[in-house]
């Protein structure tokens, strides 16, 4: 009987241990659920302070998504909603203080593919709102004469906007001063002034 006792006290304990686990467990995928959920136009988003020109979506009530962009100097994380026109112009236009929120032009939507040589009306270089800022020509070109250029950047990518040098390749595409019979003078690629496109 003392075994019989023992044994089911066992399985009660068994039971709750499963039991708690299971709690566990589906409280862990809630907050999954939570987490994955937040930070898209239907659900709004978390705008953690320190935040500049952060990039949302909002619903526009046309069928369409555009961008718009917050900052956030509160000290603390802030809730942006954006599942309608009505959520997103009322917070634009009522911003908490140490906040502020702009709507992006025409060209600013989820998707865009176009390529932008100046930032946006609210100063934003990400025009398709996903988060990054990605530039068009990131490839840092060669220089070396008559023996190889290749195209890229004279010496550094150039930043969204900037005019910089570029080297136009490919291998041919120099030009030598001083070359005289077998003095071979100086030779160098031929550049040309190139915009950095972004979006």
């Amino acid at each position: 009987m003392k075994s019989e006792k023992t044994d089911k006290k066992k399985i009660k304990i068994s039971n709750k241990i499963v039991y708690v686990i299971s709690l566990l467990l589906v409280g862990l995928s809630i907050g999954a659920i939570v987490v994955f959920a937040i930070n898209n136009w239907s659900t709004g988003y978390k705008v953690v302070s320190g935040s500049t020109n952060k990039a949302v979506q909002y619903y526009d009530g046309q069928d369409n998504y555009r961008c718009g962009y917050v900052d956030n100097y509160t000290g603390k994380s802030i809730f942006v909603p954006t599942k309608s026109p009505t959520e997103w112009s009322s917070f634009v236009n009522n911003s908490p203080a140490n906040t502020d929120g702009c709507t992006g032009n025409s060209s600013s939507r989820p998707g865009q593919t176009s390529w932008f040589t100046s930032a946006n009306n609210c100063g934003s270089w990400d025009y398709n709102c996903d988060g990054v800022v990605t530039k068009r020509f990131a490839t840092v070109g060669t220089d070396n004469g008559e023996y190889s250029c290749s195209s890229g950047w004279k010496d550094y990518v150039a930043e969204c906007g900037y005019i910089e040098d570029w080297i136009i390749g490919p291998d041919g595409n120099y030009t030598c001063v001083g070359r005289q019979g077998d003095i071979p003078g100086f030779c160098y690629c031929i550049l040309e002034n190139k915009q950095q496109e972004c979006h």
